[in-house]
């Protein structure tokens, strides 16, 4: 990308909304700058198979599919992410 729209907290963008400004104080939204950690969630993951009181650290949400099949057995060629273990 050349550039983007980061919104102030509490606003949120609107395909084809062109009307005033609106503050929202409930509801959640998408395309938010990554480096917010107020913004961050968590993953867990427990089985047979994980190292137990193991961190990742930050991941990228595209990497949960890969993650997930691997443990299953299952291969997902052409995905975007990666296997986190």
């Amino acid at each position: 990308a050349l550039w983007a729209i980061e919104m102030n907290e509490g606003f949120y963008t609107n395909l084809g909304y062109r009307g005033e400004l609106l503050f929202a104080d409930t509801g959640g939204g998408h395309g938010h700058d990554p480096r917010r950690p107020e913004l961050h969630a968590f993953f867990l993951v427990a089985g047979p198979s994980i190292r137990g009181g193991a961190s990742l650290g930050l991941i990228r949400q595209t990497d949960i599919g890969p993650t997930a099949a691997g443990l299953l057995g299952i291969d997902l060629p052409g995905t975007e992410g990666r296997r986190l273990f």
